[in-house]
């Protein structure tokens, strides 16, 4: 058969659109994934030479973009332009509709997991307790994000989701209202995670409460006390607390008060904050900052020091403390400086009254009846 006749028969038949058609969009779909693979090297070139995580999330994204779903695409633009027919438009429009929404939503969980995945990676080492809460947040990211593109879906096909968004937001209420507990304590966990009131490691105290935060989870945090037990708290409750964190503390103030006895001279008074002084300045890793006489009290003299330890190390501080007051017990004992102490002192006049010559007398008449 002549090739020209065939070719003819060919392009007379009821087949030869389709062919035409599928031809274009094999054509057109090589071309495009051609090009897509040109634009991943390209971002994952800059992406290697960058320190920031979006151009990953980019080559993530690029990555999981799927032949068929460009193919469709592809196909879409063919039809439109080779048919009229409200049918075949239709079709190919429903199929694009669902191929659309799945590759959004595929690019939307495969960037979600990049992000997540870089995140922990990049804090779990200082931070452990964030691993948790950032799947979470992560996978709510996802949840809802799928749910909104189902919605806009079905919303590109005719549908008419009104009903269907009035009925989600009368369940979530009701979820919202049964699950309020454990959800404040989920946002609470939120809150930790990105405000960072405090870390695991660190000392912190709530309310008459101490310790060192060992866990932070989704609902509540987990504390070792210093007498060894695991305290317990929600997360809701410990951020409506005061907490005083201690690992953040980079000095600490000590306070100490001195009475001496009101026998010490005048002179020997104004000798002690120079002793003070003195003594603070042959330790390490203190700053002075004064020693005065502050009060005259009801039984001695007293003097107010303050110095900075410039180290957190509650132990250091003790130490330095211990090493303060022997030295300056010594210099007292040698100046023969007393410390005050709480007296009370009594006088005691002799007198002679009345009732006591009366008293006497009548035990003389007392005795001499005896006799």
């Amino acid at each position: 058969m002549d090739i020209h006749i065939l070719m003819e028969r060919l392009r007379n038949s009821v087949a030869f659109p389709a062919l035409v058609g599928l031809g274009m969009t094999a054509a057109g779909t090589l071309m495009a994934m051609l090009f897509l693979r040109g634009a991943k090297r390209l971002v994952h070139q800059f992406a290697q030479r960058t320190a920031t995580q979006w151009d990953d999330i980019l080559y993530v994204v690029l990555d999981n973009t799927k032949v068929a779903v460009v193919a469709i695409w592809v196909l879409n633009l063919v039809v439109q332009g080779m048919t009229t027919d409200p049918r075949v438009l239709t079709l190919v429009k429903v199929l694009t509709v669902f191929a659309t929404t799945a590759q959004a939503i595929i690019w939307v969980l495969k960037g979600l997991h990049a992000w997540r995945d870089n995140k922990i990676r990049v804090i779990l080492e200082r931070d452990p307790s964030a691993q948790a809460p950032i799947s979470l947040l992560s996978a709510v990211a996802g949840t809802i994000t799928v749910i909104i593109l189902v919605m806009m879906g079905l919303s590109n096909l005719g549908v008419d989701i009104a009903a269907l968004i009035a009925g989600l937001g009368i369940g979530g209420v009701a979820v919202a209202l049964a699950a309020q507990n454990i959800l404040g304590d989920l946002f609470a966990s939120f809150s930790i995670l990105f405000d960072k009131p405090f870390r695991i490691g660190d000392t912190i105290q709530v309310g008459t409460d101490n310790g060192t935060v060992e866990n932070i989870g989704l609902k509540t945090t987990r504390v070792k006390s210093q007498t060894g037990e695991q305290l317990i708290f929600s997360n809701k409750d410990l951020l409506e607390s005061r907490i005083r964190n201690f690992k953040r503390m980079h000095e600490r103030r000590v306070v100490h008060k001195l009475n001496v006895s009101f026998e010490t001279p005048a002179a020997k008074l104004k000798e002690i904050p120079g002793w003070v002084r003195e003594i603070l300045g042959r330790q390490n890793k203190i700053r002075f900052e004064y020693c005065n006489l502050t009060e005259i009290g009801q039984y001695a003299y007293t003097f107010e020091t303050v110095f900075w330890v410039l180290d957190p190390d509650y132990r250091l501080s003790l130490n330095i403390q211990e090493s303060y007051f022997h030295d300056l017990l010594e210099k007292l004992r040698a100046e023969k400086v007393e410390l005050g102490l709480p007296t009370q002192n009594f006088r005691l006049e002799e007198r002679e009254s009345r009732l006591e010559i009366q008293n006497g007398k009548t035990a003389e008449n007392r005795e001499i009846r005896m006799n």
